[in-house]
């Protein structure tokens, strides 16, 4: 919601009057389950005029007068905070991050800077957060909204339908890694999301130049359909065994009779909707294939497939889901409206594609498809021997390949080595132990910290005291160097390496400790900062006469009042990673002394840490419940294609919850927890399994 903002506001003693606004969810009495059984729990009625008051009368009072001089939207605002997007009872749900930041901030009373508040009054603004505020996020799903396939997800879907990859024809050299999708070639990179990943295409519609693209690779993919393999190609669409020979022609498509064309066109229909087809739409494809019947028969077949392929219902997600319009009768028994608050289990079709697409990118195969026809995907147990068969399939990959490379933006590595089985090695490194964390159901901490990795001939140089145990690698006669696979490797002697956050690839894109510290506090922990002032200068070099390090000449430049509030989050974080060298090397005793290397630090809430082994466990103890919420969310995130909005951190809530141990009446990650049990949390989620009208 847009909310129209002017200079006189800020002094108009009638501004109390623009917070009246009817509330979005107004009257909605129930807060909802874990939704594993897809049911919602009857909860006590929120006292929404409650919060929303107490907002007026204390809140607001408080903030205008002690922080809008700053942070208000007509003016600079300090750090891109407006406190004024809080001026409704909507806009305040909405902007549940910005509150949360707001009370996170009063909490450690480092604002105002020049006069924080009393505690009585931070604790003002406490008692109404926790008390009147979180309980006013209710759990609801979000509304069904059509987008289109992201390049990726088209390129799989195409091969789904067709039963092969498109791909180009290229002379590579086996030293080299080579892209030969025809999709990826031909389509440009998708713009991430709100959401900060890619398959979140609601702003990014699809242009004419991409569907005239997508209409020169589908000609390409029916022409090897239908070409001089179409033996093969077609015996596997219609689910044929001819046991003939590939080096031979078989006469059975030789023609392809009325039967056959139509047996294909159903097949491809069936492949590309992703569910039943509407008998209106593919009987009257099947009329025009029976008027040209003889010599246009292939034709029309040919120009029926690519109608089909080329139609919104292939080319969008959620186009012919069945719309919330009828109750379900746990739904109308927790209260809730009629009408466009509509709350409804996704219909089979719609859940199976969320799923298939969610763990493979990819759409549904033919198991998932037959049981959603049959009505079955919304049993449980059978749901979740699914969500298993698809973990267990060798296309669940695709999670590390595309959901962990975007999140933790991986791609960077790509580019910090001019060798490129070396940059490949690097890259492939943390996608290959993500995918060995999900495939097996280890701990989500082994994520954060290990006692082994995987490596290749390329990356074994970082593993001194372990890299004899791999297996011998016998280079290929007349090539120099050339891509390996990795594989496991314990690490009983280098004890300074395990988890992600020690691999050489992670710590060569982010160089230095003011990228590193960023990229952890961005990707690790989800705390997110304002740009740095466009004249914050260079690190000063030592003054004449003395020998400073980098650390205490930076101490230096981060004196300056502009930088001292964000750089008090990044350095003890980027610092404590100052052992590792720029390209990822672990430094030795002899060089960290030499360089003066100081690993210790002081977080801004008091831990200590000496270095980044007791950094790494505070990250997985004191550390965690905030290291969990991130990585909960951001799969979330990502299995919804869409950013998270306030209906949906009660769910959040949950699954960090089901994840979590109480530890002396403190929560933090399980280290029972494992990736597969978040995958299965997340798939049973309200807002994955239902939607909102």
């Amino acid at each position: 919601m847009s909310f129209k903002r002017t200079s006189s506001i800020r002094r108009d003693n009638g501004f109390v009057a623009r917070f009246l606004i009817v509330l979005f969810v107004a009257g909605l009495p129930f807060g909802c389950s874990s939704a594993s059984d897809g049911t919602f729990e009857s909860g006590r009625e929120v006292d929404t005029a409650g919060w929303h008051q107490r907002f007026l009368n204390e809140i607001f009072p408080l903030l205008r007068e002690r922080c809008f001089d700053c942070h208000w939207s007509s003016g600079e605002a300090e750090a891109g905070v407006e406190l004024d997007r809080l001026a409704s009872a909507d806009e305040a749900l909405k902007q549940y991050r910005l509150v949360d930041s707001v009370v996170r901030v009063l909490q450690r009373q480092e604002m105002p800077p020049d006069q924080p508040l009393e505690k009585q009054e931070v604790q003002q603004v406490v008692d109404w957060y926790k008390g009147s505020f979180r309980p006013a996020l209710l759990s609801l799903p979000g509304p069904l909204v059509a987008r289109r396939l992201s390049r990726h997800e088209l390129r799989y879907s195409l091969a789904s339908v067709f039963g092969f990859d498109l791909q180009v024809a290229i002379i590579e050299a086996e030293q080299t890694v080579v892209e030969k999708s025809l999709v990826l070639k031909l389509l440009p990179d998708d713009p991430p999301g709100e959401s900060g990943f890619t398959n979140d295409t609601h702003g990014n519609p699809l242009s004419e130049s991409q569907w005239e693209q997508i209409a020169t690779i589908v000609d390409s993919g029916i022409e090897t359909l239908l070409g001089p393999s179409r033996n093969i190609h077609l015996a596997e669409l219609l689910h044929l065994e001819l046991n003939v020979p590939a080096n031979k022609t078989a006469e059975r498509f030789q023609v392809i009779s009325g039967a056959d064309a139509e047996g294909i066109l159903r097949e491809v229909y069936r492949r590309a909707y992703r569910r039943t087809v509407p008998d209106s739409i593919q009987e009257r494809a099947i009329q025009r294939l029976d008027a040209s019947q003889g010599n246009g028969l292939e034709e029309r077949l040919r120009i029926e497939i690519k109608s089909a392929i080329l139609s919104p219902a292939f080319l969008y997600r959620g186009l012919l889901a069945d719309q919330p319009g009828k109750q379900t009768e746990a739904v109308r028994s927790a209260g809730v409206s009629s009408g466009e608050r509509a709350v409804e289990p996704c219909d089979d079709f719609e859940l199976a594609e969320r799923l298939s697409y969610f763990i493979w990118s990819e759409s549904p195969d033919e198991e998932l498809l037959n049981l959603a026809g049959e009505g079955l995907l919304h049993e449980r147990d059978l749901y979740l021997e699914q969500v298993e068969r698809l973990l267990d399939d060798p296309r669940s990959l695709r999670l590390a390949e595309h959901f962990a490379v975007e999140w933790l933006a991986l791609s960077e590595i790509e580019s910090v080595s001019n060798n490129p089985p070396v940059a490949h090695a690097l890259y492939r490194q943390p996608i290959d132990y993500f995918d060995h964390l999900i495939r097996e159901n280890r701990p989500i901490t082994e994520f954060y910290d290990s006692d082994y990795t995987f490596a290749n001939p390329h990356t074994a140089k970082f593993y001194p005291g372990d890299r004899g145990k791999m297996s011998a690698y016998r280079k290929q006669r007349g090539i120099e160097v050339e891509a390996v696979n990795n594989q496991k490797l314990d690490l009983e002697r280098t004890t300074e390496r395990g988890g992600i956050l020690t691999m050489p690839g992670v710590l060569a894109m982010n160089r230095g400790p003011v990228t590193r510290g960023t990229w952890m506090l961005e990707r690790i922990l989800g705390v997110h900062l304002p740009e740095p002032p466009a004249d914050v200068g260079q690190v000063p070099p030592s003054p004449p006469g003395e020998q400073l390090s980098f650390r205490e000449r930076f101490e230096l430049h981060r004196s300056q009042p502009s930088c001292k509030s964000c750089h008090k989050y990044i350095d003890p974080l980027g610092f404590a990673l100052e052992r590792y060298g720029r390209d990822g090397t672990f430094l030795s005793d002899k060089a960290a002394k030499e360089a003066k290397i100081d690993t210790s630090g002081i977080l801004p809430t008091g831990e200590r840490f000496a270095d980044f082994a007791e950094l790494q466990q505070l990250l997985l103890r004191e550390k965690s419940e905030g290291v969990l919420r991130h990585l909960v969310e951001r799969f979330l995130s990502y299995a919804l294609c869409r950013r998270l909005e306030w209906y949906d951190v009660k769910s959040v809530d949950r699954i960090v919850s089901s994840l979590s141990e109480d530890v002396d009446g403190v929560r933090y990650l399980s280290r029972d927890a494992s990736f597969r049990d978040l995958i299965r949390l997340v798939t049973e989620s309200l807002p994955f399994t239902h939607v909102r009208g």
